[in-house]
């Protein structure tokens, strides 16, 4: 992507991951991929971030060719998805936001403020 796209828009960064659990069934594995988009707010000094997920692009990557297959043709199809990721994965996904950004929210502006150059 053009990253010079960003200045016209005030982005100061962009953090892209793969989101990986240990699961009990085929141990570590990828789960999806997040972004998490930091746009700065002249207003008052502050930014605000977006954050966007993508739950059930399934991978498995440290594991034989067969492992592979099945994991990305079976873990992959929408049944399997259904079962493994209901609607609860979300809701949780959710609830941790919340709570790691008010956390955030009250250390980033006093450590900003000590820190800052």
């Amino acid at each position: 992507f053009d990253t010079t796209l960003f200045e016209g828009a005030n982005v100061t960064a962009l953090v892209c991951a793969r989101i990986n659990v240990l699961d009990w069934m085929v141990g570590e594995a990828a789960i999806g991929h997040l972004s998490h988009l930091i746009i700065e707010n002249g207003e008052d000094g502050g930014c605000l971030m977006k954050s966007r997920f993508w739950i059930g692009d399934i991978a498995k990557d440290d594991c034989n060719f067969l492992t592979k297959f099945i994991v990305k043709n079976v873990a992959n199809s929408k049944a399997v998805r259904n079962i493994r990721m209901p609607a609860s994965l979300a809701t949780g996904i959710l609830k941790h936001c919340r709570e790691e950004m008010s956390c955030l929210a009250s250390i980033l502006p006093t450590l900003y403020s000590e820190y800052a150059t």
